[in-house]
């Protein structure tokens, strides 16, 4: 079972894309998250799944960061389902070379999600 395999067991929410933000794996919560199937996402530019808004943090601060740190902690961004409604989530990503190539984790949690977790922790 290899990588992007493995992240189809998790309950987090998880992409990865590659140089160019074009989605090359992505897994079953992020699909179930956000109403969409395999099909309409691998390929797309991470940049067109995200509200108007977002697409322009994810311009200014997500793509430098990313080159200059090679990671992101906790960055929220909104994404679109494919009804169009708005989804916050927190997003971490972590780069990782394979075949030689850069690849770009990107692991995402619902901002209700992260709230409910940290409500049950007392």
């Amino acid at each position: 079972m290899d990588y992007s395999e493995q992240l189809d067991y998790t309950r987090l929410a998880s992409l990865s894309i590659d140089q160019d933000q074009c989605i090359v794996s992505i897994n079953a919560a992020f699909r179930q998250n956000l109403g969409y199937t395999i099909n309409g996402l691998q390929g797309a530019k991470l940049e067109s799944l995200l509200t108007r808004s977002s697409r322009i943090f994810y311009q200014i601060y997500f793509l430098p960061m990313i080159k200059l740190n090679g990671e992101i902690k906790g960055m929220q961004l909104s994404f679109k389902s494919n009804i169009g409604e708005s989804v916050p989530m927190t997003v971490d990503v972590v780069s990782r070379v394979t075949e030689g190539q850069e690849i770009y984790n990107v692991f995402l949690a619902p901002l209700q999600q992260k709230f409910d977790n940290n409500n049950g922790e007392g």
